[in-house]
């Protein structure tokens, strides 16, 4: 079951302002996106939101512009957006195993988090998939993955 994460007025400043930082370094630096040039902004606006979602559903450290080596939120948690509902989860085949992948969807400030895989595990034969015919990679469904919760009672163990 997902969890409904709302970001609230200042939360969206922050993660937009965060979020265009991103962008920005990218320009600068001459640093290729996966995403097409046109959704550029809103893809790193809409990342940045979707970790702060993840890092306040599980009470983790949230670093906001990041670096390309650091985690999104705490240790080892990566995290994965799609504005598509019922979008899966993509790891890339030189992710790394031992990180732990979530999934959230939504836009705006209204999103849902509907849970996690770790990369061993997320890197499975029957996920691999190259649904745009340019970008294969492992494509782990919302049904595989492990609850919120699950993972807030391992973390509080």
């Amino acid at each position: 079951m997902s969890v409904s994460v709302k970001l609230d007025y200042w939360e969206l400043i922050m993660c937009v302002q965060a979020g265009a930082m991103r962008r920005i370094e990218n320009i600068v630096k001459n640093n290729p996106s996966l995403m097409p040039k046109e959704n550029a902004w809103e893809a790193d606006i809409e990342a940045a939101m979707a970790e702060y979602a993840v890092a306040k559903t599980i009470n983790e450290v949230w670093y906001g512009k990041g670096s390309p080596r650091q985690m999104d939120v705490g240790r080892n948690n990566q995290v994965r957006h799609t504005l598509i509902p019922h979008g899966r989860l993509i790891v890339q085949k030189d992710d790394n195993e031992d990180n732990i992948y979530w999934l959230v969807t939504g836009c705006d400030g209204q999103y849902q988090v509907h849970g996690w895989i770790s990369g061993k595990d997320a890197k499975k034969t029957e996920y691999w998939d190259n649904p745009r015919l340019d970008w294969p990679a492992f494509f782990v469904p919302q049904d595989k993955l492990n609850s919120v919760e699950s993972y807030l009672g391992e973390t509080n163990a």
